[in-house]
């Protein structure tokens, strides 16, 4: 699985509990659902996200504008969801050019519907709005 990097210590310390609203479950896709248990009775409302992928993760604070990542072809799935709007042009095109690098074949970015990545250079091949994937 891999390393989880955020600059916000509070969106890690979320993302490393791994419990989430099940309102927010349909950003996931299908395939991936079977990776979290449902909530039942009074939690019905949460999910988690299965101890055996929890077990495979690391959290990590990491600046997406630092100059070159740590990270080669290891992700296979990116968030980077309400970050790119704080970005020029030229920041996002880096962004874009880094986590292609640090992700694995077939991977998937997923940014926010506010965000798009068409008007800069950038090897993402739009599959969506807000999903971005990796094809070799």
């Amino acid at each position: 699985m891999g390393l989880i990097p955020d600059i916000d210590t509070n969106v890690l310390g979320t993302a490393e509990r791994g419990i989430y609203q099940k309102d927010q479950f349909y950003q996931i896709p299908e395939e991936f659902h079977v990776e979290f248990d449902m909530g039942t009775k009074e939690i019905a409302s949460w999910v988690r996200v299965n101890k055996r992928i929890k077990e495979k993760i690391t959290f990590e604070p990491f600046n997406l504008t630092s100059s070159t990542y740590p990270w080669k072809d290891e992700f296979d799935i990116i968030f980077c969801r309400n970050v790119l709007i704080y970005f020029n042009s030229s920041t996002i095109s880096h962004v874009a050019k880094n986590t292609y690098q640090a992700a694995s074949s077939d991977s998937f970015l997923f940014i926010a519907h506010s965000e798009s990545l068409q008007n800069v250079k950038s090897q993402w091949k739009y599959v969506k709005p807000s999903l971005y994937r990796k094809c070799n």
